[in-house]
């Protein structure tokens, strides 16, 4: 608290007993020329606390140390509990070993030497308060916390949320994990308040995408994963994007696979960190194939057994069998004319623009994956929230990432391509094939 690590807004107090004696004036050695330095209560009775957010669940404290008032008045507090909660709706005392009774602890007898305590258990908990018992003249204390800051691990989740939409709230899947509190939900997308500034390694993976029945493997395209180190800075917004697995094809339609959802990490609102492409849709594979799966490049694939070169680039769209127009004149064979009517898969959603559209005969086939900056829905038919393209007919769709993966062709044996991933950390490690079959996620870990 002395050091001011501990911000003025992380202090509170059942009462001030006027603006020269806030929760904030509550720190060891607290000297200021214009204002006293302490704590002090606006009455006396054995109701009243200082309270201290740690903000970070599961800080393990080891010492406090207490000193009575800086200024002109001889006050300062004799006896005192110790409260400590995870919630501030239910706090426990700290009791004396192998007993229930609340300790006391002996506080001051002058104002300003410092009194220490060691805690033996140490106290585990976000919220420590200070429960003042007996005091000379008023209530009035300068107090600190020792300790050391446990392992902080954050695992965001789809938060059993399933398809093309985002989860609309938290609900329960944090509670009593280390970011519990810590994070809201915003159109599909998680936002997280650092805790403390500090190194954190990020882990980002891509969701898988679809398959169809039909398929030898039974398993999409394969999302990518992503890791680097990064420098957070505490109450820092940090834009967490969970893509969601592409949807399987079911025999009795015409739908095909859809693609898997990139999964972002975003500073702000649109400086990325880190993003894992997701895996393409599959349509009666009988054996893996690169293409289908999320590239560790920036780049999208291509897919397989389409005319398609690579996918979208510069963080932008994934590409359809509309395309061809394009690149025709690069390759051998004439089209098909399943090929030329449309009926492919939709390309997946890029970091900066939505995919493409397929194109049909009477209408659009495989649909669009929208990017990052426009919502991250994935596309109709399949595909998966963070940009996934949604299959139809024979083409499957394209995954989402920084850069959307290429719908896949109106072929019998085909995919989708795999999204593109960035990395912006330091101490990278990158993995184009890890997730075959499930939703994305994202491990934050507070290194020092």
């Amino acid at each position: 608290m002395q050091s001011g690590e501990i911000s003025e807004e992380q202090l509170s107090s059942s009462s001030e007993r006027d603006s020269n004696h806030s929760a904030n004036q509550g720190r060891l050695h607290f000297v200021h020329s214009d204002k006293t330095g302490s704590w002090a209560a606006a009455s006396n009775d054995a109701n009243l606390w200082l309270q201290v957010d740690l903000v970070i669940l599961h800080t393990k404290v080891t010492h406090v140390a207490t000193q009575g008032s800086d200024g002109h008045q001889r006050e300062w507090v004799t006896k005192y509990n110790l409260l400590y909660s995870n919630d501030t709706e239910r706090f426990y005392n700290y009791t004396i070993p192998r007993q229930k009774t609340a300790k006391v602890f002996h506080g001051n007898t002058d104002q300003n030497t410092v009194v220490y305590h060691d805690l033996n258990p140490p106290i585990t908990a976000r919220y420590i308060l200070f429960k003042p018992v007996e005091w000379q003249d008023w209530i009035s204390m300068r107090v600190e916390l020792y300790g050391c800051v446990q392992e902080f691990t954050a695992v965001f989740t789809n938060l059993g949320k399933s398809g093309s939409q985002g989860p609309d709230a938290v609900g329960s899947h944090y509670t009593g994990q280390d970011h519990d509190g810590q994070v809201t939900v915003s159109n599909g997308t998680q936002l997280w308040t650092v805790p403390r500034t500090g190194e954190y390694r990020i882990e980002a993976i891509g969701a898988s995408g679809g398959y169809d029945e039909d398929s030898d493997i039974k398993n999409g395209g394969r999302g990518a994963r992503m890791i680097g180190n990064f420098n957070l800075s505490k109450n820092e917004i940090i834009r967490v994007l969970v893509g969601q697995k592409g949807r399987r094809r079911k025999n009795n339609t015409k739908k095909t696979a859809g693609g898997g959802g990139g999964t972002f990490v975003v500073r702000g609102s649109n400086t990325p960190l880190i993003i894992a492409g997701g895996g393409g849709g599959i349509r009666k594979m009988s054996e893996q194939h690169l293409g289908c799966d999320a590239s560790i490049n920036t780049t999208g694939s291509a897919g397989y057994n389409t005319l398609l070169g690579t996918g979208g680039s510069s963080g932008r769209k994934g590409n359809t069998t509309d395309d061809h127009k394009s690149v025709v004149a690069l390759v051998a064979k004439p089209l098909k004319r399943s090929e030329a009517k449309g009926g492919g898969g939709g390309g997946g959603g890029g970091f900066l623009s939505n995919g493409k559209t397929a194109p049909g005969k009477k209408r659009p086939r495989g649909k669009v994956g929208k990017g990052y900056l426009q919502g991250g829905e994935g596309g109709k038919y399949g595909g998966g929230f963070g940009g996934g393209g949604g299959g139809r007919n024979k083409g499957a769709g394209g995954g989402g990432g920084y850069c959307g993966g290429n719908g896949g062709g109106n072929n019998t044996k085909s995919c989708g391509g795999g999204g593109g991933s960035f990395n912006n950390g330091t101490n990278q490690q990158n993995e184009c094939c890890y997730n075959s079959h499930e939703h994305g996620r994202v491990i934050i870990t507070f290194i020092q």
